[in-house]
C-alpha cells in the first residue's frame, strides 16, 4: 500500500489516507468552472476513490471536536496536481505531472488525521457521514478523464488544463512583468516611429496576450500611427492563441495571431524596405538588448 505519511493505523487495520489531488476535477454547479478532487484510499478500496471538497465539508459538520482543517485542504488543492511521495501512479492519470513538495507534508498529515478521527468517531451522525463518504465509486459530477487537454473557465472560455500547460512548459507573465517589457521596447521604438519608419513587433510565445495587450495600450497612449505598426504573435497552444485574439480583437493595429512554433516559422515579409523588428519576450527568443544599428 502507499505510504501513509507516518500516521497510526485505525482499528480496521487500513488507513484512510489522501493519495493524490487534482488529476480529476469536478464541475462547480451553475458555473463552468472546475475544482480539483482528492484521491482517497479507503477500507476495501485500495486504489482510491475521488472525493470532492463538498464531501470533506460534509464530514467536517458532524463533530465539533474534529474540525476540518480547511487551510490544509485549500493549500493541497491550490498546489495540485500532485501525488504522494510513495504513489508511483494515479489511476486515470498515469502521465500527469507531480507538484508534490515536502512542504506539503504537514497539510497532508492534518487531512489524514482528520479522516482517521472521523472514521473512529462513535456518534450516530459521524457513523452515517463516514458510511456515506466511503460509498463505492467516485463522487458524482467528475469531469471525464479524457478531457484533460481543455477546460472551461468561469466566463465560458476554453482554457488549457493545468496538466497540458505543465507539459507545454507554459508560464504566463504578470501585468507588472508585461508592463516592464513593453516600457523597455517603447522607449527604443519611439525614434524609429518618429522618423517615419515602420516597426514590426514580434511576440514568439504570446500566451493569452498579456504582453500584446500592454503593447497595444502603450502604442495607443503615444498615438503611434496605425500605418507604421505591425504585430505578429505566435504560440503552440491553440487555446492561448484564441484567447490572445479575443484580447486584442478591438485594436486598430494590424495584429496576426498564429498557432505554430515560432522557431519553425519562416517569415517572408522582410525585404530591403523592411521594418525594424522588436522582439518581446524572454529566452530562448530574446537575449540582451538587441541591435538597433
Amino acid at each position: 500500500l502507499p505510504d501513509t505519511h507516518g500516521c497510526n493505523e485505525n482499528s480496521e487495520g487500513m488507513l484512510p489516507a489522501i493519495l493524490a489531488c487534482g488529476h480529476r476535477k469536478i464541475r462547480i454547479p451553475k458555473t463552468a468552472a472546475t475544482f480539483p478532487t482528492f484521491l482517497v484510499q479507503l477500507p476495501g478500496q485500495p486504489e482510491g476513490v475521488w472525493r470532492s471538497k463538498r464531501d470533506f465539508l460534509l464530514l467536517g459538520r458532524v463533530d465539533s471536536s474534529l474540525p476540518l482543517p480547511k487551510a490544509a485542504l485549500k493549500k493541497l488543492a491550490d498546489l495540485s496536481p500532485w501525488r504522494g511521495p510513495s504513489v508511483e501512479t494515479v489511476r486515470d492519470a498515469h502521465d500527469a505531472p507531480n507538484n508534490y513538495h515536502v512542504r506539503m507534508k504537514k497539510s497532508l498529515l492534518q487531512l489524514d488525521q482528520f479522516l482517521q478521527g472521523i472514521s473512529r468517531c462513535g456518534s450516530d451522525d459521524a457513523i452515517k457521514a463516514w458510511e456515506k463518504f466511503c460509498h463505492p465509486g467516485d463522487t458524482d459530477g467528475l469531469v471525464p478523464a479524457n478531457e484533460d487537454a481543455t477546460e472551461t473557465n468561469a466566463t465560458g472560455s476554453k482554457v488549457t488544463s493545468e496538466m497540458k500547460s505543465s507539459r507545454l512548459g507554459q508560464y504566463f507573465c504578470s501585468s507588472e512583468n508585461a508592463r516592464q517589457v513593453v516600457n523597455w521596447v517603447i522607449e527604443r521604438c519611439k525614434l524609429v516611429l518618429s522618423d517615419g519608419s515602420s516597426a514590426l513587433f514580434l511576440e514568439p510565445s504570446c500566451g493569452r496576450g498579456d504582453i500584446v495587450k500592454e503593447l497595444v495600450h502603450q502604442l495607443d497612449t503615444m498615438n503611434a500611427p496605425q500605418s507604421q505598426v505591425s504585430i505578429l504573435c505566435f504560440d503552440i497552444d491553440d487555446n492561448a492563441v484564441n484567447a490572445c485574439r479575443q484580447t486584442v480583437k478591438s485594436s486598430r493595429y494590424s495584429i496576426q495571431c498564429s498557432c505554430q512554433n515560432f522557431l519553425e516559422t519562416k517569415y517572408r515579409g522582410l525585404n530591403d524596405a523592411s521594418p525594424v523588428v522588436f522582439c518581446l519576450g524572454g529566452p530562448p527568443y530574446t537575449t540582451g538588448p538587441g541591435n538597433l544599428g
